[in-house]
């Protein structure tokens, strides 16, 4: 049986979406199912770092990103090898092999009497806003933090006018200790920023353990200490 060339050319095209077909029949045709159980969160890869940069690109010149031009790729590579060097994670959120988000916790501070303390980060593809994405990352950082650092407090610095940001961490336990009034300037206008802070409290005491240690530290190299916790596995599946 031979087709023409234009049923050829459909049938191609059809096999080469087939897999974008079928997302797309179950959103539209399975309303229990929804865009989150299509997310997949894992490690990022090296290979993630253009579509991290692209997303971030997008926030910077729309959005409350506090750069005002967007970082190159290479800029990209080097935060998010400086995060993993730390011991932190630094996750994104895949749909059908296409990158829509991502998320880290970095250092809150670089003195080393911060090493217990990070801030969060999250960043979704405009196109994919308002879908839930975001709580399902959150909620994936978070676990990974718990069980794979030593950081017992999770800071997170928004903009003013980004209530939906505001939200998700309050939905999560955060609790908004202060307000920075008109200390950001972006898109041409003052934003207050507001400061929400989680904190991790391990039942067995081991904070105070931790702190203890990296006291009697001091002096000794601990400014060069990573937040991972060498009893856990920072490779667990997600």
């Amino acid at each position: 049986l031979k087709l023409a060339p234009a049923a050829s050319s459909c049938c191609v095209l059809v096999v080469q979406h087939l897999h974008k077909l079928v997302v797309l029949f179950f959103l539209c045709f399975c309303p229990i199912m929804t865009i989150c159980d299509l997310v997949v969160v894992r490690d990022s890869k090296a290979e993630d770092v253009p579509a991290i940069q692209a997303i971030y690109a997008h926030h910077v010149k729309h959005g409350y990103a506090m750069d005002f031009e967007a970082p190159s790729v290479e800029v990209i590579a080097q935060r998010r090898q400086a995060i993993l060097q730390d011991g932190l994670p630094f996750l994104v959120a895949v749909i059908d092999g296409e990158v829509v988000g991502y998320c880290n916790v970095h250092r809150f501070r670089e003195q080393a009497a911060f090493l217990f303390t990070v801030e969060d980060s999250i960043y979704i593809s405009h196109e994919h806003v308002g879908r839930g994405i975001g709580s399902r990352m959150l909620d994936v950082l978070l676990d990974r933090v718990k069980k794979t650092t030593s950081a017992r407090q999770v800071v997170s610095c928004i903009a003013g006018a980004n209530a939906p940001s505001v939200k998700l961490h309050l939905s999560r336990s955060f609790v908004d200790v202060g307000l920075l009034p008109s200390v950001l300037c972006k898109l041409g206008q003052w934003y207050d920023c507001h400061i929400l802070q989680l904190t991790i409290e391990p039942e067995d005491g081991s904070d105070v353990d931790s702190c203890v240690s990296t006291n009697s530290k001091e002096g000794a190299g601990s400014e060069n200490q990573t937040l991972l916790d060498p009893l856990s596995d920072s490779e667990a599946a997600l």
